[in-house]
């Protein structure tokens, strides 16, 4: 088969609505990113230097410690009231 000037085509009115609804969402999601793009260029940077995200990185670590001495203290307060649970029940 060759295309030509000739080449006939033969297309629905629905085939036809279609692909121009499909266009003109392409378009519109188009325009939609580049605005935001636009919009993302113009914000400040968040500058986060190597120093505060050493402290914070630390802070985190000092909490995740300080969470697990809690647990830890919860942990052997349960152990104590369980045994005295165990001699309670036993008696």
């Amino acid at each position: 088969m060759e295309i030509s000037k000739n080449t006939k085509i033969k297309l629905s009115l629905e085939t036809i609505i279609s692909l121009g609804f499909a266009i003109v969402s392409i378009t519109a999601v188009y325009f939609t990113l580049q605005g935001q793009i636009a919009q993302a260029m113009e914000m400040p940077k968040q500058d986060v230097t190597r120093t505060e995200f050493d402290l914070r990185i630390e802070a985190i670590g000092n909490q995740v410690m300080y969470n697990g001495e809690q647990l830890e203290e919860i942990k052997s307060q349960l152990d104590k009231l369980d045994a005295r649970l165990y001699e309670l029940s036993t008696k």
